[in-house]
């Protein structure tokens, strides 16, 4: 039964999915061999919820034209785009119908072929990679059958296809924007970067109002400044309008409170997968991946990794920016490393401070945890590698961003800058207390008569 429209008065608000709704179905052009399919009910809630959409009967034929989905705020697809197609097989047939009827709701008769399966999955996997953007199959195909097919494709898994939304054409109908609110409700990411998506859109927007037409050149003055300075003008500018962007954005107002305690249930029954998950987006806050750096340009941060046969190790470069720029008739410039060694689990047992969620140090380290690959690394101060940009251990990795990096230039400086003490004579030094057994130095202490820069 078709759902029951309501008054357009009446009709849902667009919440977090304001914007262009993208409408890919075939029935747009053809009529239903059963009637009316649920595709003109959700159509009209689109437009009075005050919404637009951008209407499709077919899939776009060239990848190029994806780009032009890159600020579409959802996308509506049904699932059968070549019931024409299908149709045209039983030309000739009795009304009793012959052959399967692919628009018979919620019921899977045979299925689309394989070939037009795959269509929908590739172009869903290319949209993926332009455009991530929620995707709610409405479908009269079976509900099932089109879960399956998109497992197989890869799109829809354990840490996959939480975009995805698979219901009855039917099913939804006039209250579209009811079935989106409340997928959005349960799907906290979502909720949080629709939201962060909606106020970047206005910083950027707001951006451009104030320098796009008022100051047209003011981006040339900055490019030829970064190119007095000897560094690449383009990601030095593509640097300066994200900082713009940042300093016009608001904060987020979504509350995930209600979501607390079933995300304390879903992490402990998945807990190896989610603390897969939670690393990498620590990593991407603390490391900028080498691949969006410019080849052959070094800067304060850089980080390097040098397998170093079984005793794996990393270098962070302290140098000032300014320093480490390739200057004219002077050669590779020298980088200043710093080592940094991997810590084990059981290490960190032993330093973890769970009242403040950090890690006891020592003066002469930096603890930075889930920095590559979940790896945690303390960076010791004690020995400064000089090293030729053409000369480095290992690969480059990343470049360390702030305030992580800043945290370890800063304890770094202070390091450097210390005031050597004398010794107090040890006749006056106070007893020391027994000590019990197997009770030695913490973890990241060392022998104080030794030094790391061996």
């Amino acid at each position: 039964m078709n759902a029951v429209r309501q008054d357009p008065a009446q009709a849902e608000s667009q919440g977090l999915f304001k914007g262009i709704a993208v409408v890919i179905d075939d029935g747009l052009k053809r009529r239903p061999r059963n009637g009316p399919d649920g595709i003109e009910a959700i159509l009209e809630a689109i437009h009075d919820a005050g919404g637009h959409a951008l209407l499709l009967d077919a899939l776009p034929q060239r990848d190029e034209e994806l780009e032009n989905f890159a600020n579409a705020a959802f996308f509506v697809m049904d699932w059968n785009l070549h019931g024409s197609k299908l149709d045209e097989v039983g030309e000739g047939q009795d009304e009793g119908g012959a052959r399967p009827d692919f628009n018979l709701s919620g019921v899977h008769l045979g299925g689309l072929e394989s070939a037009f399966e795959q269509e929908n999955v590739d172009f869903l996997t290319k949209l993926r990679d332009r455009r991530h953007a929620p995707v709610f199959i409405f479908t009269n195909e079976d509900v099932g059958h089109v879960t399956q097919v998109l497992t197989e494709g890869g799109l829809i898994g354990d840490n996959l296809g939480s975009h995805i939304l698979i219901k009855s054409k039917r099913e939804v109908g006039a209250n579209l924007f009811e079935v989106l609110e409340e997928w959005i409700k349960q799907t906290p990411s979502a909720l949080v970067l629709k939201q962060w998506e909606r106020h970047q859109t206005l910083a950027v927007n707001q951006l451009f109002k104030e320098f796009h037409d008022q100051h047209k050149y003011w981006p040339v003055i900055f490019w030829n400044s970064f190119k007095t300075d000897g560094v690449s003008p383009a990601p030095e500018l593509g640097e300066l309008i994200t900082r713009l962007v940042e300093a016009r954005m608001k904060p987020l107002t979504a509350d995930l409170d209600e979501f607390s305690e079933v995300a304390m249930e879903h992490f402990g029954a998945n807990d190896a997968r989610y603390r897969q998950a939670l690393h990498a987006v620590l990593q991407a806050e603390r490391l900028l991946p080498n691949e969006l750096l410019v080849q052959g340009e070094y800067s304060t941060g850089d980080l390097f990794f040098d397998q170093n046969g079984e005793a794996p190790r990393y270098f962070l470069n302290i140098r000032a920016a300014c320093d480490c720029i390739r200057r004219e008739n002077f050669g590779q410039p020298d980088l200043y490393l710093i080592k940094g060694t991997i810590v084990t689990d059981d290490e960190l047992a032993k330093l973890a401070r769970p009242d403040f969620g950090n890690f006891h140090e020592s003066d002469v380290e930096t603890i930075v945890f889930a920095l590559h690959m979940g790896r945690t690394v303390a960076f010791k101060y004690r020995t400064l590698a000089v090293k030729a940009a053409n000369k480095l251990p290992g690969e480059r990795v990343g470049r360390m961003l702030a305030p992580f990096l800043t945290r370890v230039t800063q304890r770094f400086g202070a390091y450097s800058h210390r005031s050597g003490l004398p010794r107090i004579p040890a006749a006056l030094m106070p007893p020391e207390p027994p000590v019990a057994a197997g009770t030695g130095p913490a973890a990241n202490e060392g022998d104080p008569n030794t030094c790391d820069c061996g």
